[in-house]
């Protein structure tokens, strides 16, 4: 059976820059652009334009992908720390101070209920939903824009 025009460009695409750039991200960029491309095979006329579109594909990617990771970084285990002998629960209650007060000074008493009730009370989102009337979705985009919003202030205002 003949190889079709999008295999045949992403062997070759892949053979010639994977030595370049052998980073497990290029080749998940690849792979991916090539997936997306397959509902679209038939489409395609000819390889050159087969390998421009994987091109423009996986670089989009990668953008993508970039931007996930600036957006939400992701913390290696190992980066992760004990308390030292040096961090003093002083300087702690400091820290929780301050952002109990970002939260009582720019949350709505609703959003601030929410927060504390997920966050201090463990409450699950659909215990939320329940109790505010409100949809599980709602619950969840409620306490993800308070958190996002109380850790942009903390951090302008503690870096400035």
């Amino acid at each position: 059976m003949k190889e079709d025009i999008l295999t045949s460009a992403f062997r070759t695409f892949k053979a010639r820059f994977i030595g370049a750039e052998s980073s497990d991200e290029f080749r998940d960029s690849l792979q991916e652009a090539f997936c997306r491309l397959w509902s679209r095979k038939e489409t395609i006329t000819d390889r050159k334009q087969a390998e421009r579109m994987l091109a423009v594909a996986a670089r989009n990617i990668r953008i993508d992908m970039h931007r996930r990771m600036s957006a939400h970084p992701e913390i290696d285990i190992e980066d992760i720390r004990e308390p030292a002998a040096s961090d003093t629960s002083e300087e702690n209650a400091d820290v929780y101070e301050n952002i109990d007060a970002l939260i009582r000074q720019n949350l709505t008493e609703r959003d601030r209920e929410i927060l504390l009730r997920r966050d201090r009370d463990g409450w699950e989102f659909e215990e939320i939903a329940d109790y505010y009337s409100i949809s599980e979705a709602n619950a969840r985009v409620i306490t993800a824009r308070c958190r996002k919003k109380i850790r942009e202030l903390y951090i302008n205002r503690h870096t400035k």
